[in-house]
């Protein structure tokens, strides 16, 4: 083949090639780099304070992931409490973790839908102080009261856990401000003891066996023992009070001064707030509300027996009836509960 003949064949070929044409958002690739910038790198030759540690795990407790939150709880269980003598204190111009922060951040977890992540957090904050706690119990209990009504049963299984936790850090201040009415019939409920009110039964099986069912069961009703003791029985504070003046109103040693006696409430030292009608610190109530006139220990047992809470002692004397019948372990807990109620009742009957 000449040369000739075999230019004009290649020149054929091209003339029935078409072009490949490059797209508008054609990147060049050709090039070379031997490193990465990112505009927002920053590196910094120190270790990150401690400060920004917590504060970094505190916003890492609503991560999407369960692990992440499980991992950051568990880092704010071993870092946070050395830090606590120190919660007031400024540490490079900033507070190390007030509780005004670390409170709140946790609170909502009670509800999260992650076992391991429950679990972890009721380690936390058992290792709470309870000076550090005190001031947001009202804030815990409205989400452990939501616990008790929620519809994954696993968090109406665990709510108790917090009850009797947060019982231990102040009971007053649990049964106070509607604690008394909305933890009783949430207690009712995830025993499956419902009334009317708490619009059907609420059990506490979900996917468990019948041996974990039991367990979470006895569970609930040892709470329940505790809450109803705390609740008609253990007025400890004034009573403790009332016990440093002798019968003949001299002053007893250890105790502020020698004529308190005279300055003490009327009536009943377990009246703690005999005023709380006048609505003095406080928004108006109605008298027969729901949570009015709850506040002290004379009180809860006239909301039980006269007030709106009698639904929910009907309740409570059926369903401690059903437990006393199975008998073992669950028979003595009903009977227990059984001895609380006659006990509280029947004394504040012979009272009047």
């Amino acid at each position: 083949m000449t040369a000739s003949s075999k230019k004009k064949r290649e020149k054929k070929q091209k003339d029935f090639q078409a072009p490949k044409a490059k797209p508008s958002n054609f990147t060049d690739t050709s090039f070379k780099s031997k490193a990465l910038v990112i505009a927002t790198q920053s590196l910094h030759q120190t270790a990150p304070s401690q400060t920004h540690l917590l504060a970094h795990h505190l916003s890492l407790l609503t991560h999407h992931s369960d692990t992440t939150r499980r991992e950051s709880l568990s880092y704010l269980t071993t870092h946070l409490p050395p830090t606590f003598p120190f919660a007031t204190s400024l540490v490079d111009g900033q507070s190390t973790l007030p509780a005004s922060a670390l409170i709140p951040a946790l609170a909502p977890m009670i509800l999260d839908a992650s076992n391991s992540v429950r679990s972890q957090l009721l380690t936390l904050l058992k290792t709470l102080p309870q000076g550090y706690v005190e001031m947001y119990v009202p804030k815990l209990m409205l989400y452990i009261t939501s616990a008790m009504t929620h519809l994954a049963p696993e968090i109406r299984g665990d709510s108790t856990k917090y009850l009797i936790w947060l019982l231990g850090i102040n009971t007053d201040s649990v049964l106070r401000n509607g604690g008394w009415a909305k933890g009783l019939r949430g207690l009712i409920g995830v025993l499956g003891w419902g009334t009317a009110k708490d619009n059907g039964c609420i059990s506490s099986g979900g996917n468990q066996g019948a041996a974990a069912r039991g367990k979470i069961r006895m569970q609930h009703i040892s709470v329940l023992r505790e809450f109803l003791q705390a609740g008609l029985l253990g007025d400890h504070v004034m009573n403790q009070l009332s016990n440093n003046c002798a019968d003949d109103g001299h002053w007893q040693p250890g105790f502020s001064h020698w004529t308190t006696h005279l300055h003490m409430l009327p009536n009943k030292p377990s009246r703690s707030n005999a005023f709380s009608y006048l609505s003095l610190f406080s928004m108006a109530q109605s008298s027969d509300g729901e949570n009015a006139g709850t506040e002290d220990l004379e009180a809860r047992k006239r909301w039980l027996v006269e007030g709106p809470g009698k639904d929910a002692l009907g309740s409570l004397r059926l369903g401690v009836e059903d437990v006393r019948k199975e008998g073992g372990e669950m028979g003595r807990l009903g009977a227990r509960i059984a001895a609380v109620l006659d006990d509280a009742l029947n004394t504040e009957g012979g009272e009047e």
